[in-house]
């Protein structure tokens, strides 16, 4: 006899589950695995059934919710001796030197403590003295200032107030030179290179090609994200609103133990979609980059002043229309609605029905329970039409989040204008934005005009087989690059095996500058380019291909070091 097609998918999720493993037995599930989701999907199967809709994940997800410890997250009142033993903790580790371990328990210290309350300043004079030790002179003072204003007992102050003083007197100004040409930009796309120009491509979906030639170092794209969601292992670690790392210097939210913001003003744009989730961020953040549906949903819903009813009109309109891309948008006139409408119909290269369907179905049915414990959520979404439609935009942004996403990372985020660039396993250009909220595109080999423009979305021709064919199957869709085009494969490894076409000798100039510590960072990065521009048409010649290596690691290291200097200067300003 045929299997239905829920037999099949059941079988399936049944061998993948045993794949990931469930975890142990007897104690509440935590549905943050994928293993688990799989297996609580097989366990029971009214979920795949065909006629299974929202209400049924909905009514399975209240039925057994005390089963799931995900949905016990709820959390904690502030509290002196929570934030006492916490900082304990972080300073064991201190002691230790594990000065980054420290600084993110001294955070959740500083989150659990009471607004004002001297268990928030030693909190922050604990978090000073960190910075102290890792020269971060100005960032400490930072700190200095926030415990004095948050009532720092005298009986501790001398300590400070000596620790201050010798901040003062170790402060330098700590300059990193720009080493990045400057580009005119899009008239429309104000944070995009101009003469990049979007188009829709049969075979690829969205793509964008150069109107111009671009040369080495050229930043073709500043793009901070539209709505982004931190993940539980870095809710101490990054910013709630932002998700920058901002040195692991923040401040909490004044109504719960888990959201931090770099500065006030962070706290105040986030709260357009905090205030949605406050008190329940530790069960939310567990969740990974699913969460990104939902905050995507409660992004559109403030952009209609909360009312829901207003909300549901304006979707449907759009129901059922893909025609939209984000380079059409003019960003020089930015409308969050317009933005928020192009994301409801954009385009995407993903075409297909996601694999694990069902899987999104149970998310959006757990995250419904987890917020619907918000007293704001429960003011708002009161009708079963009401909850049905914020269940239902759960299920359908995390689908349109993941066509639109160009790597699945335990942070989520979505940048509408980068995720309108194609990916190759052969780049031309790299993506750098590990500590701040900012993706800045930056061109690593030459760009011909007529060109497309493109970045690895995860494979790279680099990798091991094995584990190139694994990131090929996370990126659902064929990759039709040189590398992986059947015919177009031996001519790129013919040209990948011949002799190096570039000067031993000049390269030997280039790698003596680069490793010379006395060497200024702008010199060792324009040598790099100007070899690299000089020799472009080696490419992909193997040689060449280790050239672009160190160019690469160049380039984030300078990112890096430029990341840290603004974060100083925003944090100190």
């Amino acid at each position: 006899m045929d299997l239905s097609h829920n037999e099949i998918k059941k079988q399936c999720y049944e061998e993948i589950a045993k794949m990931v493993g469930r975890g142990p037995p007897g104690k509440p599930v935590n549905v943050d695995s994928l293993g688990h989701m799989l297996q609580l999907l097989v366990e029971n199967p009214q979920l795949l059934a065909e006629d299974a809709d929202i209400r049924t994940y909905r009514s399975y997800v209240d039925t057994n919710g005390h089963c799931y410890s995900n949905l016990q997250y709820i959390d904690a009142p502030k509290c002196s001796v929570r934030a006492a033993e916490l900082r304990r903790a972080g300073n064991q580790l201190y002691a230790k030197k594990l000065f980054e371990i420290a600084l993110r328990k001294y955070n959740e210290s500083i989150c659990a403590a009471p607004n004002a309350s001297k268990d928030l300043a030693i909190g922050y004079a604990n978090r000073s003295a960190i910075y102290y030790e890792q020269g971060l002179y100005d960032v400490a003072l930072a700190n200095i200032v926030l415990a004095k204003k948050n009532n720092y007992p005298e009986e501790l102050m001398p300590k400070l107030l000596s620790r201050e003083a010798n901040c003062r007197s170790k402060l330098e100004d700590v300059r990193i030179p720009l080493v990045e040409a400057s580009l005119e930009l899009n008239p429309k796309i104000p944070f995009l290179a101009k003469c990049i120009q979007g188009r829709m491509d049969p075979a690829q979906g969205p793509i964008m090609v150069a109107k111009r030639d671009f040369k080495a170092g050229d930043v073709i794209l500043r793009e901070k994200p539209m709505v982004a969601c931190v993940a539980w292992e870095n809710v101490f670690g990054r910013c709630n609103y932002c998700i920058s790392t901002n040195l692991s210097h923040f401040i909490p939210c004044r109504n719960c133990t888990t959201a931090m913001f770099c500065d006030e003003e962070c706290m105040r744009k986030g709260q357009s979609v905090h205030r949605f989730e406050c008190g329940v961020c530790a069960g939310l953040s567990r969740m990974f980059d699913f969460w990104l549906g939902p905050r995507l949903f409660f992004h559109g819903l403030s952009l209609f002043n909360d009312d829901v009813t207003r909300m549901m009109k304006f979707c449907k309109k759009f129901q059922g229309n893909i025609d939209s891309c984000f380079y059409n948008l003019d960003y020089s006139k930015y409308s969050p609605l317009d933005e928020f409408r192009t994301f409801l119909t954009a385009k995407s290269r993903r075409f297909e029905k996601p694999l694990y369907d069902n899987i999104i179905q149970l998310n959006a049915a757990i995250f419904f329970d987890m917020y619907m414990k918000v007293p704001l959520v429960q003011s708002l979404i009161a009708t079963e039409e009401q909850k049905d439609f914020m269940q239902q935009c759960f299920v359908d942004y995390q689908i349109q989040k993941r066509n639109l996403a160009f790597r699945q990372t335990s942070n989520g985020h979505l940048y509408p204008i980068a995720s309108c660039f194609g990916h190759s396993c052969d780049p031309n250009t790299v993506l750098l934005n590990e500590l701040g909220n900012e993706l800045k595109m930056i061109v690593l080999r030459p760009i011909r005009r007529g060109e497309q423009i493109h970045f690895s979305y995860g494979p790279t021709y680099e990798q091991d087989a094995e584990q190139h064919e694994d990131q090929l199957l996370s990126l659902g869709f064929d990759c039709l690059c040189d590398w992986c085009h059947v015919e177009k494969r031996y001519e790129w490894m013919a040209k990948f095996t011949q002799p190096s076409c570039f000067d031993a000798g000049h390269w030997a100039v280039v790698k003596k500058l680069i490793n010379d510590e006395e060497q200024s960072c702008a010199d060792k990065m324009n040598a790099l380019q100007q070899f690299i521009q000089r020799y472009g048409f080696s490419h992909p010649q193997h040689d060449f291909a280790n050239v672009l290596l160190v160019y690469r690691q160049a380039l984030t290291d300078v990112h890096t070091a430029q990341m840290t200097l603004a974060m100083r200067r925003k944090i100190c300003s």
